[in-house]
């Protein structure tokens, strides 16, 4: 995991090269953490803690979205026009990303904006952003100004390309992280690019175009979510044992090359990475999609020791004495003429029973959920039984149900929530910071605070 953490107060070397110096430690001032951990009992484990999130888009929201999962109060500070998230599909995206959190719909561009953000600070653990370089000191978040107001505020920066260096000032949307850790040519398979002269005509640059399209990396801002979430918990551990409050910092680019780590090093020797064929179905012909009579099934074979079982359970021993496919080494030398094979066998029964039959002798094969996520979420029997869907409800949206936590805990478990509107929290949060009704009321005629309201249309 790519995560730079960092404790000193006087951490401005994020700006100017240099600045860390040795005496910067001898500022940071010890502090209490606000929970008593070790004593106070809580229903969830980040229970206590308080995330102040100005981030955006996916990277920084989702990463929210997942602390809240774990029980911490994440606020969330949208501009006036609300996040990017809200405008594809009618916004639904955005009840994932900002799912369980509390919103706020903030002008900080104005004197009152920004006293609002100082009374804020003070009460939160962590405030975390994915702002470029010199953004942040522009809405009153950067370092120093945080510190100043909250001494033992942890600082986490989900960062595109970090702080510094000659590409920090670049902007790093989903896609960059998939193409600089190779994950979208990986995904496009075999010969899917074309020669750079290829003569080629309108409906053939329509089917790269498509298989192109359909190889877009949809890992790179949540592989970053899993980073920047991870990072937020290690930092208040650390602030918990050294009583030391933490600036971390995290990238795109690294938490992509850490999820790609099979292919982000190299070595004398290093095998090529594994690139699905150009259709799309496989890397070879033990691990790839297979047309069954009825459906498609998804064959995992990789042991040499399932080999047997395998030709086995396929009723098709004869494979075992074809000398292509003796061993491993010859299989793969032989890889078009084995897909070949079983091809022609898997076609002889329906995908339902080559997933009974090959499940029983403990060889990984699926049927293929040919209609999509959805129907193997609503209707499955084996995800009713594992909890693996809640229920949650959205004030515009009304009930629905969503994944559960991806992490439980048996004495403290996580907690699912449904998204929120835009500025939804606007009244609980600042009377908690002692605004009346009438000054946030008056805050919105003047273009300081907005919210969204339940029947304002899609």
């Amino acid at each position: 995991m790519t995560v730079t953490i960092k404790t000193a107060e006087d951490i401005a070397g994020m700006r100017v090269a240099g600045r860390l110096a040795a005496e910067a430690l001898g500022r940071v001032k010890s502090f209490t953490s606000s929970t008593n951990f070790s004593k106070q009992r809580v229903k969830h484990p980040l229970e206590g803690i308080t995330v102040l999130d100005l981030s955006t888009v996916i990277a920084g929201p989702l990463a929210g979205s997942l602390l809240a999962e774990l029980g911490a109060r994440v606020i969330r500070i949208e501009t006036l026009t609300g996040d990017w998230m809200r405008g594809p599909y009618n916004g639904l995206a955005s009840n994932r990303t900002m799912a369980g959190t509390e919103g706020l719909s903030i002008n900080l561009k104005t004197e009152k904006g920004q006293e609002i953000l100082s009374r804020l600070i003070p009460k939160a653990d962590v405030l975390m952003h994915n702002m470029r370089p010199g953004a942040p000191g522009r809405v009153g978040i950067d370092f120093d100004r945080v510190r100043q107001l909250n001494p033992n505020i942890n600082y986490v920066y989900i960062a595109g390309y970090g702080s510094s260096g000659p590409y920090s000032h670049r902007p790093a949307m989903h896609p960059i992280g998939g193409a600089v850790s190779g994950g979208a040519l990986t995904q496009a398979g075999k010969e899917a690019i074309p020669p750079e002269d290829a003569d080629m005509s309108i409906d053939e640059i329509v089917t790269v175009s498509n298989r192109l399209g359909r190889a877009q990396d949809v890992n790179p801002d949540p592989n970053t979510s899993m980073v920047a979430a991870t990072s937020v918990v290690m930092s208040l551990y650390a602030r918990l044992r050294t009583k030391l409050p933490q600036y971390v910092e995290t990238t795109m680019i690294g938490a992509n090359a850490t999820a790609n780590a099979d292919d982000f090093f190299d070595f004398d020797g290093k095998p090529d990475r594994e690139i699905p064929d150009i259709d799309g179905y496989g890397t070879n012909a033990l691990d790839r999609l297979y047309k069954a009579k009825s459906g498609w099934v998804f064959l995992a074979c990789p042991m040499e020791s399932e080999w047997l079982t395998l030709c086995v359970a396929l009723e098709s021993k004869y494979l075992l004495s074809d000398k292509r496919f003796t061993t491993a080494q010859s299989r793969r030398l032989h890889d078009s003429d084995l897909i070949q094979e079983l091809t022609s066998i898997f076609y002889l029964k329906n995908a339902d029973q080559w997933e009974l039959e090959l499940t029983s002798q403990d060889i990984g094969c699926v049927r293929v959920e040919e209609t999509n996520m959805y129907n193997f979420f609503a209707n499955d029997p084996h995800i009713a039984q594992n909890g693996f869907t809640t229920e949650v409800s959205h004030k515009k949206f009304g009930t629905f149900w969503r994944y559960s936590p991806v992490l439980d805990f048996s004495e403290t478990p996580s907690k699912a929530g449904g998204g929120i509107l835009r500025g939804e929290h606007t009244f609980p949060i600042l009377q908690e910071l002692k605004y009346t009704a009438e000054e946030i009321n008056s805050y919105r005629e003047n273009g300081i605070l907005d919210w969204e309201s339940v029947d304002e249309p899609l």
